[in-house]
């Protein structure tokens, strides 16, 4: 965990975000998105998260609507030292209540789409941020958590720390046919699942491959997205592809 009186280029991302020209684009939904435009909106929400008490050391649960919002505002807490806790847009009622009562976060940051039917990824969202009461500051280093699927009972908590995250981009990038620099990769999973993050997101902003989300599931939205947006890389689970092979039902 960095210091409070640190500033934005000390943290363990700081140089993935700031590597690229401000023209490159970082992602594409409905819009696509410079890296330009990404550090300028990210540091307006580091000032926002700032304003109500955000700081090195303080935990966050981020959960809500997928969308450039959310990434943006992870990218941003990371920046402040906070220990961010991902959490699925599934995730409700009971299970959100118990999981939020056992992990105690001091803030639950939403995230409010617009829009209706089957939309999977927005480009903008309200953001809403609450302050936890009983909740604890970071007892560990770890800058993530992330949370098992629950299938083998109530999920579980799994931590990451700044290094281990950057010594997982080096070995991903290591391995044969991950996509590289100037690649365009489909990204259909939800980036609060570990793989979609590590090996997606942040993999592509470590060699300079551009992240494409696909705005809606069906079968036929997922492929006009990935005509539209020039794909030579997909990446997802098994359930996804079968759903491509095999069509909507």
């Amino acid at each position: 965990m960095r210091h409070a009186s640190g500033g934005e280029s000390d943290w363990w991302g700081a140089e993935l975000l700031a590597r690229h020209p401000s023209g490159a684009v970082w992602a594409e939904g409905d819009h696509a998105v410079t890296y330009g435009l990404l550090r300028t909106q990210t540091s307006r929400l580091r000032d926002l998260f700032t304003a109500h008490g955000i700081r090195s050391g303080t935990t966050v649960a981020l959960q809500g609507t997928p969308s450039f919002s959310q990434l943006r505002s992870a990218l941003a807490l990371w920046s402040l030292g906070a220990q961010v806790m991902l959490i699925g847009q599934e995730i409700r009622g009971i299970e959100l209540a118990r999981l939020l009562d056992s992990r105690r976060p001091q803030f639950h940051v939403a995230f409010s789409g617009s829009g209706h039917g089957r939309r999977t990824f927005h480009d903008e969202c309200e953001i809403l941020v609450r302050r936890m009461r009983r909740g604890l500051p970071a007892a560990s280093a770890h800058c993530l958590v992330h949370f098992t699927s629950g299938s083998t009972g109530f999920a579980k908590a799994v931590g990451r720390t700044g290094s281990s995250l950057l010594a997982e981009l080096d070995s991903f990038r290591r391995v044969p046919g991950m996509p590289g620099a100037g690649a365009r990769v489909l990204v259909l999973g939800p980036v609060t699942h570990s793989f979609s993050l590590v090996g997606g997101l942040l993999h592509n902003m470590h060699v300079g491959a551009v992240t494409v989300f696909a705005p809606r599931s069906a079968r036929s939205a997922v492929l006009r997205t990935a005509l539209r947006s020039g794909a030579d890389t997909i990446l997802g689970t098994t359930a996804h592809f079968t759903e491509l092979a095999l069509g909507d039902r």
